[in-house]
């Protein structure tokens, strides 16, 4: 199996390549759209939203349609650029007139962040921008899409209702406990913690999950309902649970210091003639939060609730920001602003607390609120950021949002970020910036000691052109082809170190920032592990590149020089043979070196690529644990010794496919958890304890 094959089909849940008939649809695309963008509703993260609710259930049928959707962007990203993070296409304008040199250094001047963030002066500002963006999608080009998609198609997408087997609780372990693995695990057990947490992002970060511990019960979230599980005895059993009304969306929860909040978006109908998808009703995000002190009596304390469909919350020092994502539809009018204006508690926010983008139009707002858990229905502050998509990552200080964007006059896509800080529930916007690429995921992007550090992938936008250097090189990158990016950004967001043209023809698949260090992947058909010495943040420094067959899709700091790496293995032809754990060497970065690997035959996905809250990894306990896929599904848990290598602790097979499995350990006792089961295992010999339907 080829790697662009794994790409398209993840095992066998996954359907293959474009049908004929899928074929002729894109063709028919390219032919009557080489002007035009595609309508914001039909974008692959719309698609996605309209999916969401199913995205494990559906995963089959749902990469279908995602493949159809995402060959659809791939057409319209060959004429206008459109970059599969949502930023917005644009065409591209000659610049002939203009000479090399003064194109270098007004794309010099461009990498300068500005002063600091902009707020909308009234809320016509708003509006007039929220125009701009939708003056672009008239309903001549959503005629000549849907002609071209076929009704069936978009009808299919908006209302099919899927299925799939549920697990197996009696699943069978593929693999025994032996002695030598109860050695493993005693010696672990020595120097661990209570029990495990979600597995964040930022290590004083606190994320919520679907499961989460207190050390004497588990919180399993499980459709609209929390099923709270008493774990004090060997033998579980439900001591409580949480409903929530019937249609809510519920997405996550958090638990500390016994009180649990839950994160779910509801719906609120509008009176309306407008048929484009989502006109007919308007989303908001709650974060509901329960008194558990008692978890068989579970008692309100109040709500948050803000415009938008929720995307993520973040807790620091007691402090909680919640982050929903309002799209504004078509349908608004300039005297009503509650049509385009994020609300919060019911009022509708300031201008003064709206930040403007850089670029002159959008029609997305990332709305944060902070609130304390001590007080959970008091807004502190409030924020909206208008956009047209992006994403955050949230360090201990700051909150970076971050959208790929396309200059009419540049011949690269570059990524828009924008910062606020915030401390004890109240958030400032600090600076924006702008620089070369597209952002992976939010472990492309960090923060250490007051700087910012990322690394992109940038590609070129196709159609243009106007040959110019834009980099500072003697000789700009080839047009036709994507390299790779790092840059370093001071507090102002001021670019004050680079090395740029990294790794031609590929792109970043992983990356992770670690004090003075940074680790990143990047693949095309072998594995350059690149090493990059940050300690002087001015003068970053490639010290090292690791080739090996395969890549990692994930990285994981493991202990003192160790570095873990969960991807795929591959020949040297690019040709997959199945999942891989690499352990790394990284005491000397400039000669970092694989020590240890363990190729998993015939499995061919894993959660981790996708979403880091899968994996369990804890160092102290020595404890590797994730779910993948092959013939069937497994949990596989694993440990390391740098003389044995990898040992596989256990490999619990599913008879079918499950929903957002998680792992996680409270002392001696390994919980796997999903939904309406839970199972438990000795972490001494690895066998079955209890399970629980709920």
């Amino acid at each position: 199996m080829s790697h662009k094959d794994m790409e398209n089909m993840r095992d066998k849940r996954i359907e293959s390549d474009l049908t004929k008939e899928e074929d002729q649809i894109v063709k028919a695309i390219s032919q009557e759209w080489e002007d035009a963008e595609i309508p914001e509703n039909l974008k692959p993260d719309r698609i996605e939203a309209v999916l969401s609710n199913e995205k494990k259930k559906t995963h089959a049928r749902y990469l279908k349609y995602a493949s159809i959707a995402a060959s659809v962007v791939l057409v319209f990203g060959a004429i206008l650029g459109i970059n599969r993070f949502g930023g917005n296409g644009k065409s591209t304008e000659s610049a002939s007139q203009e000479s090399a040199d003064q194109a270098v250094a007004k794309a010099s001047e461009d990498q300068v962040a500005e002063s600091g963030l902009s707020t909308a002066k009234s809320y016509d500002e708003v509006y007039e921008a929220i125009c701009r963006m939708w003056e672009q999608q008239n309903s001549t080009r959503d005629k000549a899409l849907e002609k071209a998609m076929g009704e069936s198609v978009k009808e299919d997408i908006a209302s099919e209702e899927f299925s799939m087997d549920s697990a197996d609780t009696g699943g069978n372990m593929a693999s025994q406990a032996t002695p030598e693995m109860a050695q493993v695990a005693s010696e672990a057990k020595e120097s661990g913690n209570d029990y495990s947490d979600t597995n964040t992002r930022e290590k004083d970060v606190g994320e919520a999950d679907i499961v989460k511990t207190d050390g004497n019960y588990l919180y399993i979230l499980n459709g609209n309902r929390i099923r709270i599980v008493d774990i004090r005895e060997a033998k579980m059993k439900e001591s409580g649970n949480i409903s929530l009304e019937p249609g809510m969306q519920v997405y996550e929860l958090y638990v500390k210091d016994g009180r649990l909040t839950v994160f779910y978006s509801e719906a609120e109908q509008l009176e309306t003639n407008n048929d484009e998808y989502g006109a007919g009703y308007r989303e908001y995000t709650v974060a509901q939060t329960y008194d558990i002190s008692d978890p068989a009596s579970p008692k309100n304390c109040g709500k948050i609730r803000q415009s938008g469909n929720y995307d993520s919350v973040r807790i620091v020092d007691g402090f909680m920001y919640l982050f929903s994502n309002y799209y504004v539809g078509g349908e608004i009018a300039r005297e009503s602003t509650d049509s385009y204006i994020p609300c919060v508690q019911g009022k509708t926010l300031e201008k003064d607390s709206i930040y403007m983008p850089k670029i002159s139009k959008g029609n997305q707002f990332l709305v944060v609120t902070a609130f304390s858990m001590e007080e959970p229905d008091q807004a502190l502050d409030s924020k909206a950021i208008l956009s047209a998509g992006g994403a955050c990552y949230v360090s201990p200080d700051n909150i970076y949002i971050y959208e790929t964007v396309y200059d009419d006059k540049e011949a690269y896509n570059q990524t828009f970020i924008r910062k606020i800080r915030y401390e004890k529930g109240t958030l400032k916007g600090i600076a924006q910036a702008k620089i070369w690429g597209y952002v992976k995921d939010s472990f492309c992007i960090d923060e250490y000691e007051g700087n910012l550090r990322i690394v992109t992938t940038v590609e070129p936008i196709a159609n243009y052109d106007d040959r110019i250097v834009l980099f500072d090189s003697d000789s700009g990158p080839d047009m036709q082809t994507s390299s790779n990016a790092l840059y370093v950004l001071n507090d102002e967001l001021e670019v004050i170190g680079k090395v740029e043209e990294l790794a031609p023809e590929e792109t970043i698949y992983s990356a992770r920032f670690m004090g003075d260090m940074g680790y990143f992947v990047t693949y095309q058909q072998v594995d350059p592990l690149f090493s990059v010495d940050l300690s002087e943040p001015e003068k970053p420094k490639i010290l090292g590149a690791l080739k090996i067959p395969g890549f990692s899709e994930y990285l994981h700091p493991y202990g003192d020089g160790l570095l873990l790496g969960i991807g795929m293995d591959a020949d040297m032809a690019g040709v997959t043979n199945g999942v891989k754990l690499s352990m790394f060497d990284i005491t000397d970065p400039a000669d970092v070196r694989e020590v240890q690997k363990e190729v998993l035959e015939q499995i061919y996905s894993t959660d981790v690529a996708y979403n880091y809250k899968a994996v369990l990894v804890d160092s102290e306990r020595n404890l590797i644990g994730f779910s993948a896929y092959g013939e069937q599904m497994h949990y596989y848990l694993y440990s390391y010794d740098s003389e044995k290598g990898f040992t596989c602790l256990m490999d619990k097979v599913f008879g079918g496919y499950v929903n957002d499995l998680r792992g996680l350990y409270v002392g001696d006792t390994l919980y796997l958890a999903e939904g309406n089961a839970v199972e438990s295992f000795s972490l001494e010999t690895f066998e079955k304890i209890d399970d629980l339907v709920l």
